[in-house]
């Protein structure tokens, strides 16, 4: 009996050490299962974190472009407006200028201006006349220059002759002619007619050869130059009895049920995080691309307006100068906005106003210490635009408004109602002016303002 029990007792134990050996084994399972979850899940939140920091960054990022890209935008689009008004007030100039010289029976036309005379001359004196003037007498090249000579109606010398060699006509430049517009049977005078004028105005070809002697009209040229982010657990010691081996075992189990619904709870939450989050960057890139091609079209819109401004600042700076260089040579000098002609005859204060309104302009009103040292510089004793003829002692300038601000010489204004006029005098000194008989005949000085 005492054998079968310990046979018995023997088989037991050994169940019971399997048993042990298998929970044993199952809860190493266990926790290495959970181990491993705690390691993902602590992968997977330091990914979220990760991913949650580059968003954040990313958002910044945006942020600061979107704020960069505003004000370059509004920088680009306040030189844009700033280089526009630049090129308006230089059209508005240049236009000025053409008004100018158009009182003068300047006519622009295709890059040059031209003048036809009112006296007749021969054809080397028409020619000096427009030497004179820093133009030549006309270059006709082709049928629309051709057709606007024309239109002047007149009979007039142009700037053509075969005076150096007969037959071979030349331009006054020293061009060969090419492309012409004789009248029918023309040139035909030989070595008596050696230079060229326009008679037939009325047909297209209206070029006629004439004694160079001979006294025509005449017209002049002048041309141009111009043209941019579970603790670990306790180990079971693995001497406790078979009881609390299950005990553990089913509690370790309920964790690793408990860690594995948070890991993938977490799982799930990151998965939606990721989702919104690829969504949101997914958007952003768009407005970031967005942003960038509107910067790009802007910056290239910008540099083209630029390099187009440039340009026409360029030709309009160049023919604003050609122009006052035209007037200079007329005698017209340019200061602060106005242009100025100092007459080279005497006449009367009110002949003398009439020669600047026939021209366009006035006598001269000064308005300021630059002004009046502008004046003297000329060194003439002239009249300016001054006169109390209305009221005496209450003097007025031509423009109606009473004079502030005076340059009496010393002792001046002395005429009383004899002496209702003013002019510059004594130009050696700043206070220049004298009040004078307007019947007097002195030099004069012109004034145009330019519009503001």
């Amino acid at each position: 009996m005492l054998t079968r029990s310990n046979e018995m007792h023997e088989m037991k134990m050994v169940g019971l050490q399997a048993s042990y050996n298998n929970l044993t084994e199952e809860r190493d399972q266990l926790q290495t299962s959970f181990n491993n979850l705690t390691e993902e899940r602590d992968q997977l939140q330091t990914s979220f974190n990760n991913l949650t920091e580059e968003r954040d960054q990313l958002q910044n990022n945006y942020n600061q472009l979107v704020t960069a890209l505003t004000n370059e935008r509004n920088d680009l689009q306040r030189k844009v407006e700033d280089t526009e008004a630049s090129l308006k007030d230089l059209t508005n100039e240049k236009e000025v200028l053409k008004s100018i010289l158009k009182d003068f029976g300047w006519v622009y036309f295709r890059g040059s201006f031209y003048y036809v005379s009112s006296t007749k001359r021969t054809w080397d004196q028409s020619r000096d006349d427009c030497l004179q003037k820093g133009a030549d007498l006309m270059i006709i090249n082709g049928k629309e220059e051709q057709d606007f000579a024309n239109r002047f109606q007149k009979y007039m010398w142009i700037g053509l002759t075969d005076s150096q060699r007969e037959g071979t006509w030349k331009w006054v430049d020293g061009t060969l002619l090419t492309k012409s517009y004789w009248a029918s049977g023309e040139p035909n005078g030989g070595t008596q007619e050696n230079c060229g004028d326009i008679k037939k105005y009325d047909a297209e070809k209206s070029w006629n050869d004439e004694s160079c002697s001979h006294s025509l009209y005449w017209v002049c040229e002048k041309k141009l130059l111009c043209d941019s982010s579970l603790s670990g657990l306790t180990a079971v010691d693995t001497r406790v009895q078979k009881s609390s081996l299950r005990a553990a075992a089913v509690i370790l189990g309920l964790l690793c049920l408990l860690l594995l619904t948070g890991l993938i709870t977490l799982v799930v939450m990151l998965t939606r995080s990721n989702e919104m989050h690829e969504m949101k960057m997914v958007g952003l890139q768009a407005s970031y691309n967005n942003l960038t091609e509107e910067r790009d079209q802007l910056q290239t819109s910008y540099n083209q307006l630029v390099e187009d401004t440039e340009a026409s600042l360029k030709d309009l700076t160049n023919e604003k100068e050609v122009l006052k260089s035209i007037l200079k040579d007329f005698g017209w000098v340019y200061f602060r906005g106005s242009f100025y002609y100092v007459s080279s005859t005497n006449k009367t204060w009110q002949q003398s106003r009439d020669d600047c309104l026939q021209k366009g302009a006035d006598l001269m009103i000064i308005n300021s210490k630059e002004e009046q040292d502008f004046a003297n510089q000329f060194k003439k004793y002239m009249w300016i635009g001054l006169t109390d003829s209305q009221t005496e002692a209450t003097w007025k300038w031509v423009d109606g408004t009473l004079l502030t601000k005076s340059y009496w010489a010393s002792k001046e204004p002395n005429g009383g109602t004899q002496e209702n006029c003013g002019d510059i005098k004594k130009y050696d000194a700043e206070k220049s002016w004298n009040d004078e008989d307007c019947s007097h005949s002195l030099y004069w000085v012109c004034e145009k303002k330019l519009p503001q």
